[in-house]
């Protein structure tokens, strides 16, 4: 739980109860309360699509695209036989020298900053990896648990802006 949320206190909040409204709710049909660990990852998983779901901000679709994308992208090359990535990627990789390209007027720049804003996304700059400096666009740990991956750091898939482009739906903007 406090992974998936992101050291945020209010998603922690929105994770820890939905889990306490399941428990009540087992109270009250006089079941069990431990709720097996099966049904706690369905319950985290559940309020993380309804999280996301609900975002309601500027470019909220072009940010739901681009994590749905991104998410999808990293579960595939997680779940490869021979995954080179050791946990599984959370995160894609674009040149720092790329990134720095980006204008702020950009209409991309402008979609990632809502994206962080609204805890899509987190960007770890001059991130140090094989000899390169890259900017890590990082999925949170919301949208992370939303498409099973993981919560290790480090994980990435190399990208470049035309990427980000078209998964935001920017790409002939």
């Amino acid at each position: 739980v406090c992974d998936a949320s992101n050291e945020n206190a209010e998603v922690f909040l929105q994770f820890a109860g939905a889990l306490v409204a399941n428990i009540e709710t087992r109270a009250i049909r006089n079941r069990p309360l431990a709720l097996p660990a099966r049904d706690q990852q369905l319950i985290l998983i559940e309020k993380a699509r309804a999280i996301m779901d609900a975002w309601a901000f500027p470019h909220a679709q072009r940010v739901r695209d681009m994590v749905d994308v991104i998410g999808s992208d990293c579960q595939k090359e997680s779940l490869l036989p021979n995954a080179p990535l050791d946990a599984g990627a959370n995160a894609i990789a674009i040149l720092e020298k790329e990134m720095e390209t980006l204008s702020f007027d950009d209409e991309l720049a402008t979609v990632l900053k809502y994206a962080i804003a609204n805890g899509a996304i987190t960007i770890e700059r001059n991130y140090g990896q094989g000899g390169k400096l890259w900017a890590l666009i990082e999925l949170t740990g919301t949208v992370g648990l939303a498409y099973g991956l993981t919560f290790y750091r480090g994980g990435f898939l190399e990208k470049d802006i035309d990427y980000l482009r078209s998964v935001t739906g920017l790409a002939n903007a």
